[in-house]
């Protein structure tokens, strides 16, 4: 790899790191602005199609929680070890 790169990966990076920021910043603030679904979750009748919405919505949110911890953990953010 040339020296030449270096800056260009290091750009990449930190793009990479604030789009993920801001698309977490944006999950939470939706789930937020949505937070009559949650306390509307287990009223109604619940079809098949809805069973699966419900599934995909809370395995989503489940899941996106998770991204930023393991992405910081990828990018070595919180260990003493040079990159």
């Amino acid at each position: 790899m040339s020296g030449d790169s270096l800056p260009i990966k290091r750009l990449v990076h930190a793009a990479h790191e604030h789009l993920g920021t801001g698309m977490f910043a944006i999950f939470v603030s939706y789930h937020i602005s949505n937070a009559t679904w949650w306390k509307h979750l287990f009223r109604g009748r619940y079809t098949p199609l809805r069973v699966f919405g419900t599934v995909v919505n809370l395995a989503l949110a489940t899941i996106m929680p998770v991204l930023p911890i393991s992405g910081m953990f990828l990018a070595r953010i919180p260990s003493d070890r040079p990159t």
